[in-house]
C-alpha cells in the first residue's frame, strides 16, 4: 500500500498541465559494491522542479494527517537548499503542504516558512498559519485520487517573485 505521502506525490504530478515542464528528482539509497550494510542516499535540493516558460519552482512536497507539519518531517539540507534556490532571479521555492485529514493544500514560501519556524517555540507548522500566509492550492477530488490546479497555482503565485 502507497503511503500518503508517495500518494500526493502521483496525484501532483497527474495534476501538472502537458505544457508545463515538471521533474521529479530522483529519490534513492544505494549500497556499495552490492554490499548489505554500507548505504548512502543523495540528498536532492528539492523534490520537483516546475518551468513555465517564465518562473522556475523548486518544491518540496510533503503530505501530512494531521492539522500540522512536524519539523522533524523537514531535513535541514532542505530548508537551506530551498532558500539557496531562493536567492536566484525568478525561482519561487517553498513547501507544498497536503493536510490530508482536511482535504486541504498550500504553498509557503522558504523564507516565510523559515521565518516562522525561528520566531516560534513550536515544533510544527500549524495549518492555521498556511490558512493566514500561505497560498491556497486548489483541490478536486475524484473518486479515489485529488488533483491539484497547478495552473491557478502557478498563476497566483508570481506575487513571491
Amino acid at each position: 500500500m502507497k503511503s500518503s505521502g508517495k500518494r500526493f506525490e502521483e496525484n501532483w504530478k497527474k495534476s501538472i498541465p502537458k505544457d508545463i515542464f515538471y521533474y521529479r528528482l530522483r529519490d534513492n539509497s544505494n549500497t556499495w559494491a552490492n554490499g548489505t550494510k554500507t548505504r548512502f542516499a543523495t540528498s536532492n535540493i528539492c523534490d520537483c522542479l516546475i518551468f513555465d516558460g517564465e518562473i522556475l519552482y523548486a518544491l518540496e512536497l510533503k503530505s501530512t494527517k494531521g492539522k500540522s507539519l512536524p519539523y522533524n518531517n523537514i531535513k535541514d539540507h532542505q530548508i537551506k537548499d530551498l532558500l539557496w534556490c531562493s536567492e536566484f532571479a525568478n525561482v519561487i521555492s517553498g513547501f507544498v503542504i497536503e493536510f490530508d485529514s482536511v482535504n486541504e493544500c498550500y504553498f509557503i514560501e522558504i523564507s516565510q516558512f523559515k521565518e516562522f519556524k525561528d520566531n516560534n517555540d513550536r515544533k510544527s507548522l500549524p495549518i492555521d498559519y498556511c490558512r493566514e500566509n500561505g497560498l491556497k492550492i486548489e483541490i478536486i477530488n475524484k473518486k479515489v485520487n485529488r488533483q491539484f490546479n497547478i495552473e491557478k497555482f502557478l498563476n497566483e503565485s508570481v506575487r513571491f517573485i
